[in-house]
C-alpha cells in the first residue's frame, strides 16, 4: 500500500471516529422543544400562503403544524413569536465548498494532501451545522 493510500485511509477512519463521538454527543444532549407562531406560513407544496399558523419543532424534527387553534403547545417550548411575519420553509444554502478556505493566500491549496483537505472539509461541515446562524458564512 502506498503511502498517501494509507494517509487517505487513516483521514478517513478519523473522520469516522469524529462522526461516531459527535452522534454520542448528540444523543446524551436533551431534545429542546421549539415552537413557532407564524403570522403567515408559505405550504410550497399547496401554494398557498396560510394565516396564524403555529409550528412545533422537537430537537430537529417538525413534529406539528397547523392553525393557532388547534395546535397543542407542550409546557416548556421555547416559542418563538413570529406572528407579525411571514415564515418561509426551506431556503438551504446546498452548494458549500467545504475543503476551500478564502482566508488562505490564492493556490495555497495546491499544496495540501486530499487526507488534510478531507479533514478540513469535515472540520468544517461540523462548524457549519452546528452554528447558531444554520451555518451561514
Amino acid at each position: 500500500m502506498k503511502m498517501r493510500d494509507a494517509l487517505a485511509c487513516l483521514a478517513l477512519i478519523e473522520v469516522a471516529m469524529f462522526a461516531n463521538s459527535a452522534q454520542a454527543a448528540e444523543a446524551a444532549k436533551p431534545v429542546v422543544v421549539q415552537v413557532i407562531k407564524a403570522g403567515h406560513l408559505v405550504d410550497v407544496a399547496a401554494g398557498k400562503v396560510l394565516a396564524d399558523q403555529v409550528i412545533v419543532i422537537s430537537g430537529e424534527e417538525i413534529r406539528e403544524v397547523g392553525p393557532a387553534g388547534s395546535v397543542n403547545i407542550p409546557a416548556g417550548a421555547k416559542v418563538i413569536d413570529l406572528s407579525s411575519s411571514t415564515v418561509l420553509p426551506g431556503l438551504i444554502d446546498t452548494h458549500t465548498h467545504l475543503t476551500a478556505d478564502p482566508t488562505e493566500p490564492p493556490y495555497h491549496g495546491f499544496g495540501v494532501s486530499e487526507p488534510r483537505a478531507a479533514l478540513k472539509g469535515a472540520a468544517r461541515a461540523d462548524r457549519y451545522a452546528h452554528a447558531p446562524d444554520g451555518g451561514s458564512h
